[in-house]
């Protein structure tokens, strides 16, 4: 027969079937008398913790704030890059007297050098860490946005802008990293604070294109914007540290619990001796130190209804054990019924004999891992429920988002149909710009919450999305009256929230070994909408209100594939 346990009532339960107490901490009674745990040098015993779980015990404090700050100039570096787009491709074709197709290539060319640079970043962050992919695609950028100032003719211009691109396509890497430094409980906030960054961008452009290029002109504004991205890299070289999901994955786990403890320590937290393993591991552990017969362990699972990462009290969670065959077995409950201080099993799992050993259970090495790549992203029938209609939605939004930015340049543009002069009604471009802050706000407040969620905070703005820019598109001719600004600003922030919410979700959604690969697949749809908007956005011979609608069905269509997603909010990042 099958009995079973829920922590909330299993103390009478027990008490009743086996005639023992159970009120005496089971965790620190396992650790107290199982002499195969290891210890560390001072022979105190070394609690093996899942890498949630020791973030969840080091409070969020100045070492997270830290790491928010370099990942957000990174973020806010490849913003001043991607909305200089708009004024460069039209000020450096007035200088050259280029037609539209060439104005829309010098854009396009950015998002194709974003293209290769996703692929590229993708498979090298994965191999080679996250802080060595940050570092050297931030100096990508920063150079080449240097040089893009001093191209001498249009095709080096195209050139350097391509590279800025590549540069650029490893932009996802910081928001995974900060993802994977941070615990479940506080993930979605930060993740939408680094969006703050990227708003900062888009202002600092408008600003800076206001100010500068009446009078200095656009390769003094390219010189600008490549400073933030430059003090970026310099000063992540000597403080960024590497991601400890990625060193664990990869078996390094001495220098994962390094820098989770060196975490702690500039957080003012004291931490007892850890070790860092998997779920897996931790669970396959937990139960190979039980007298019980391996084949009658069957399943782990959490009682439904019970979120294990709600709150800060998850380090304590109920947790429900299903055993067979226990007659006779009273004597090996205590170390099996473990309500483990430190360990909250999210997820149902399927525990094999085959897959139990008597030893303190090793961290996963390379040697256990198999390579991860593009095809691990669509080979199982679960995967691809996931990974296909996540393309779909970032091809989509990158086409409406990045069409909705240079939609805006072009109808606060002074440049006739004819494309002859660089200027533009800056103040309504910032204006514009700042609706970005509002949707900041908007995502922070939906984004977490039982009622929206990722999901829905995604469907509901994008919607919002496509109506205010069909509207936009239909009275363009009519652009500076303040209704019409004010449809243009709640586009821009809708737009702006639905994409955060996309951004949050994203990592949730891939095991840490897929997370950065995933991601990088993701961004990778993304620029090919960014890639191909510029020639429908800037050809003049196309009617604003063509554009407004076909950038509206763009935005509907990332509303409807997101509904064909699962809901992150409140999990535990899987791996």
């Amino acid at each position: 027969s099958t009995l079973v346990y829920d922590m909330s009532n299993l103390n009478n339960k027990i008490e009743d079937a086996f005639e023992f107490n159970l009120n005496e901490d089971l965790s620190e009674n396992y650790y107290q008398h199982d002499d195969n745990l290891p210890y560390d040098h001072s022979f105190k015993r070394v609690v093996e913790l899942t890498l949630d779980d020791a973030l969840e015990l080091n409070s969020v404090s100045f070492f997270q704030y830290r790491i928010l700050l370099m990942c957000g100039f990174a973020f806010m570096a490849d913003s001043l890059e991607v909305n200089l787009l708009s004024f460069l491709s039209t000020c450096a074709g007035d200088e050259w007297h280029l037609s539209d197709t060439q104005k829309a290539t010098i854009t396009g060319s950015v998002f194709l050098g974003v293209l290769f640079g996703t692929i590229f970043w993708g498979e090298f962050s994965a191999r080679y860490g996250r802080k060595l992919t940050f570092i050297v695609g931030c100096s990508l950028v920063a150079i080449s946005g240097v040089l893009s100032g001093l191209s001498p003719s249009y095709y080096w211009l195209l050139l350097f802008r391509s590279i800025v691109g590549f540069g650029v396509g490893g932009a996802y890497v910081p928001f995974d990293l900060l993802a994977e430094f941070l615990p479940p409980s506080h993930r979605g906030k930060f993740l939408i604070y680094i969006e703050i960054f990227w708003t900062v961008g888009s202002l600092m452009v408008a600003g800076l294109a206001w100010t500068l290029l009446p009078t200095y002109g656009w390769r003094v504004l390219a010189y600008v914007t490549a400073v933030p991205v430059t003090v970026t890299s310099v000063v992540s070289a000597y403080f960024l540290p590497e991601s400890p999901r990625w060193l664990l994955a990869h078996g390094r786990v001495a220098e994962a619990v390094a820098i989770v403890s060196t975490a702690a320590k500039l957080n003012g937290i004291t931490m007892e001796p850890f070790t860092l393993v998997h779920r897996e591991q931790l669970v396959r552990s937990r139960f190979s130190h039980s007298s019980l017969s391996l084949s009658e362990v069957k399943q782990i699972t959490v009682k439904e209804g019970v979120s294990p990462t709600s709150s800060s009290d998850s380090v304590e969670m109920k947790t429900a054990v299903i055993i067979t065959n226990t007659r006779n077995e009273s004597s090996a409950i205590n170390k099996t019924l473990l309500t483990n201080r430190y360990t909250c099993i999210n997820e149902a799992s399927e525990v094999h004999s085959n897959k139990f050993h008597h030893d303190v259970v090793s961290p996963l090495k390379n040697s256990d891992m198999e390579s991860e790549n593009y095809w691990d992203l669509v080979r199982s029938h679960d995967m691809r429920c996931i990974t296909i209609p996540l393309w779909l939605v970032w091809f989509a939004s990158g086409y409406a988002y990045y069409g909705l930015i240079l939609f805006v340049g072009r109808l606060y543009s002074n440049t006739s149909e004819e494309g002859t002069s660089c200027s533009f009604s800056y103040s309504s471009i910032f204006v514009n710009a700042s609706a970005e802050l509002a949707g900041i706000l908007l995502s922070a407040l939906m984004v977490d919450t039982q009622c929206f969620g990722r999901i829905m905070t995604q469907f509901t703005c994008y919607l919002a999305c496509a109506i205010m820019v069909f509207l936009v598109g239909l009275h363009s001719a009519d652009i500076s009256s303040p209704f019409i600004i004010s449809i243009a600003f709640i586009g821009r922030m809708a737009i702006m929230s639905a994409t955060n919410g996309t951004w949050v979700s994203t990592p949730e959604l891939f095991s840490t070994e897929l997370r950065t690969l995933g991601h990088a697949v993701c961004n990778l749809f993304s620029k090919l909408g960014a890639f191909l908007v510029p020639f429908l956005v800037q050809d003049y011979s196309i009617s604003a209100s063509t554009v407004g609608t076909v950038l509206a069905l763009f935005s509907v269509l990332s509303a409807l594939a997101v509904l064909t997603l699962p809901e992150t909010a409140g999990t535990e990042s899987t791996g």
